[in-house]
């Protein structure tokens, strides 16, 4: 007779030298995920089905852990359940947002009451990995200016770990995200929430000298639905960017004079060196092609630098995972629960076995292959590089053995038996190579790694010359 379904794990934290690496049964993790929003964001009822069929395609990305934030609402058991079931890891907020909690003797015992019966709740879910006492109340006392002791707050810093110790002991506790240096908000120290690379305008070169080391939240850009969406909801492209309803679901600060559609645009001045507006004019369908590919290229740029053990970080969790209106929200997944284009992007990126690009500038282009696994992978690593034309030029293959939860690198200089300037840097002359790829055949499939020296800038092409076959084989389809 099945009486109970139970699950066995423990997990640490090392938060030696400014470090919030977690472990799991003594596995050091690289978290990634996004900020949980389930289906029903609004009624908080979506059918257990429905929140099920979410949390696969957050695995089915190569995702780890969701973070349920302190502005939202505790999840119920069915949720808890797929969670367990699917090893996802999650973090839980205490839903004190940034609400800067009172000391009086009835607002305690009334929070006293509801985390007793949350945390029982929780009692025995392997999938929870993280409290965390509340979301930016220190970041904010510290932005207003306050001196340090001004930012504690004995209900954080006392009562919720004192209750959290008694009634889930052993549990990793965060008073506040972010949290960590001598200021909160520093990215280097412990906690952070890293919007560098978003709504700061910072360079994607930001990503390497901010030195994040676990960004809790991160990379929020207003990110268009798929066509599809675009034309379910809108019936046109002409009105996606300015249209009032196209606005109502774009993220904005309530005291800033922009929105994240100016952001994603900037990004796309930098990235395409293209006007957006000038393209909206002309061309509207492109227009959010653009958007959907910076924001793209911008999420597997930083995660795949994040990923590499070079960097220091041990966790990324995306802000948001979907969108809560139909438009372009901060969600990795649309107001139907439909992956949008960063989605596909993250998920070569964040594969249990990937081959992953990093431009190193005059130290040439880094060739990292990561395996998260248990067991030594085996595989032929192949190097392409194609000229301006189009045309492969060079070709250079080497059999890799990369051991279990481990990674390794090398150097292009060596595959190829001498020096290529694949990263554009030297430029002794005209550009040589307009694309290089890395391939690796993991369980019959191709993963691969695309790298572009001449940056993604590209001339419209009016006929690229493409094909496509595609044929039955077996129950499947096949397209070539």
């Amino acid at each position: 007779i099945d009486v109970a379904v139970v699950g066995f794990r423990t997990v640490s934290v090392d938060r030696d030298d400014g470090r919030f690496a977690i472990s799991v049964n003594e596995v050091p993790i690289f978290c990634r995920g996004a900020c949980w929003v389930p289906p029903d964001a609004v009624a908080l009822n979506a059918a257990p089905d429905a929140v099920r069929a979410s949390l696969h395609k957050l695995v089915e990305a190569g995702m780890n852990m969701v973070r349920i934030l302190g502005h939202s609402a505790y999840e119920d058991d069915e949720f808890w359940d797929a969670c367990d079931q699917l090893g996802i890891m999650v973090w839980q907020d205490c839903m004190l947002s940034s609400f800067d909690p009172p000391e009086d003797p009835e607002f305690l015992e009334s929070l006293g009451g509801e985390l007793r019966q949350q945390f029982g709740e929780l009692q025995g879910r392997p999938a929870l990995t993280v409290l965390c006492g509340s979301s930016d109340i220190h970041q904010q006392a510290a932005m207003f200016g306050l001196p340090l002791d001004r930012w504690r707050s004995p209900v954080i810093d006392e009562t919720i770990p004192a209750l959290a110790e008694q009634i889930l002991p052993g549990t990793p506790y965060v008073v506040s995200a972010p949290t960590g240096g001598d200021l909160p908000f520093d990215p280097a120290e412990g906690v952070a929430s890293y919007f560098g690379v978003g709504a700061y305008l910072r360079p994607v070169s930001d990503v390497r000298s901010a030195g994040v080391r676990f960004a809790a939240e991160c990379l929020a850009f207003a990110t268009p639905p798929e066509p599809a969406t675009v034309d379910r909801v809108f019936g046109t492209t002409t009105g996606a960017g300015h249209h009032p309803d196209w606005k109502v679901a774009v993220p904005r600060d309530s005291a800033a004079s922009w929105d994240f559609d100016d952001i994603r645009d900037e990004y796309v001045r930098q990235i395409f060196g293209v006007d957006p507006f000038r393209v909206r004019y002309s061309d509207p369908d492109r227009a959010l092609d653009y958007g959907r590919a910076a924001v793209a290229h911008l999420m597997s740029t930083v995660l795949t630098e994040w990923r590499c053990r070079r960097s220091g970080c041990t966790g990324a969790l995306i802000l948001d995972w979907q969108d809560t209106g139909a438009g372009a929200g901060w969600g990795l997944l649309d107001a139907f629960s439909l992956p949008k284009a960063p989605w596909f992007a993250l998920r070569r990126v964040l594969a249990p076995v990937a081959p992953l690009l990093t431009d190193d500038g005059l130290s040439g282009l880094g060739i990292h292959v990561v395996n998260d696994g248990p067991g030594l992978y085996r595989g032929q690593l192949r190097l392409s590089l194609f000229d301006m034309s189009g045309v492969a030029v060079e070709e250079a293959t080497a059999a890799i053995e990369v051991p279990g939860r481990s990674q390794r690198q090398w150097s292009t200089a060596v595959l190829l038996d001498g020096f290529r300037d694949l990263t554009n840097a030297y430029r002794f002359g005209p550009p040589a190579y307009d694309v290089v790829r890395v391939a690796l055949d993991v369980d019959g499939v191709t993963s691969e790694a695309i790298h572009l020296p001449c940056g993604a800038g590209r001339p419209v092409e009016a006929d690229l010359g493409l094909e496509a076959t595609a044929w039955r084989a077996g129950d499947d389809w096949q397209v070539t």
